[in-house]
């Protein structure tokens, strides 16, 4: 584990502590939104040209922490908006770079 990772949890817990977060009246993504936060996922990690063994461990890095985590379906929208947009900033960036 890293130090990022390492923040990112101890951030978590002292998130959950000092506050509440009321997941029983939301919605929760679907399996068909997450499958598709996955699938843009991966398309990323495909477009950035990662090496094939770093592009396999980091898409299930970010499937297991979506299939384990409460995403909204909401959440899962905008994560999936967020996601799209990355795309296609990679995509023109990529074009741009073969001209």
């Amino acid at each position: 584990m890293n130090i990022t990772h390492a923040a990112a949890i101890i951030f978590y817990e002292l998130f959950k502590r000092e506050k509440s977060y009321p997941v029983d009246r939301l919605p929760a993504a679907t399996s068909a939104e997450k499958e598709s936060l996955t699938d843009y996922m991966d398309e990323i990690i495909l477009k950035l040209g990662y090496p094939s063994h770093k592009s396999n461990n980091a898409s299930l890095v970010f499937r297991r922490i979506i299939g384990r985590t409460f995403v909204s379906g909401r959440e899962a929208h905008t994560l999936k908006g967020t996601l799209r947009r990355i795309k296609s900033r990679i995509k023109e960036i990529n074009n741009k770079e073969e001209v």
